[in-house]
């Protein structure tokens, strides 16, 4: 049975450490690398794929791992790169855009994909209640909604 790394990012080059870290470990463990962009997230909950109330066809056009393909259909270039820079190290690489940011909807993700390893960055320890206006997890909150091992990596300085 094949081995699957669900890691969480967003966009921007402060996640390079998080992005190395898991291409290495899914090269050396023959795992399928999952990039879980939690920026593709609404605050409101909306979708940021097609649903069942979009146009007809539309919903079918994207499956629970999207390739670069998809990605690009969604409007998600940066996270296209991503997939196509670890797949050309020969890595099975997928994209996701959940519609939530909780540690919950992660956990489910994560469960659902047959995920063995969670890679989180060190930033989602919860600075207050923007944090948790948000929804962003902190890494105790996966930990014990997912019940995987989570690799905490520690990120680059922002750029603002």
């Amino acid at each position: 049975m094949s081995k699957t790394i669900i890691a969480y990012l967003g966009h921007g080059d402060h996640f390079a450490p998080l992005i190395e870290r898991a291409n290495s470990l899914a090269l050396s463990r023959g795992a399928r690398l999952i990039f879980y962009d939690s920026d593709a997230a609404s605050r409101l909950g909306a979708s940021p794929l097609p649903t069942a109330w979009s146009g007809e066809g539309l919903k079918e056009q994207f499956s629970e791992c999207l390739d670069p393909e998809q990605l690009e259909k969604a409007g998600q270039e940066e996270l296209r790169d991503r997939v196509e820079a670890a797949r050309r190290q020969g890595i099975d690489a997928f994209g996701w855009l959940p519609s939530k940011r909780g540690a919950k909807e992660l956990a489910e993700y994560a469960v659902n994909r047959g995920a063995d390893y969670l890679i989180v960055p060190s930033d989602l320890e919860q600075n207050g209640l923007a944090d948790w206006l948000k929804g962003q997890p902190s890494a105790d909150e996966v930990a014990d909604e997912s019940h995987l091992p989570v690799l905490v990596v520690q990120l680059g300085e922002k750029v603002s």
